[in-house]
């Protein structure tokens, strides 16, 4: 199950922040989460990055695209 494109940008950015501040850990909605090392917290960062951009380019679910046509009918 793909996580929603905010709680994706919320982790991200708490990572982001930890790692400025040179903390090995998060906590997000009172889940606290502890990472060995910045080379992982580094790595989640970019998985969270993949998930992000997949999130953006996928039309949001019960959505669908309009076709048009010059005549109305469907036809081009």
């Amino acid at each position: 199950m793909a996580l929603p494109l905010l709680t994706l940008l919320a982790q991200r950015d708490a990572l982001a922040t930890s790692i400025a501040q040179g903390v090995t850990s998060i906590t997000i909605d009172g889940t606290r989460m502890d990472y060995p090392g910045f080379d992982d917290m580094r790595k989640r960062i970019g998985w969270l990055d993949q998930e992000i951009a997949k999130a953006q380019a996928a039309p949001p679910k019960g959505y669908s695209y309009a076709q048009f046509s010059k005549d109305g009918r469907g036809n081009q």
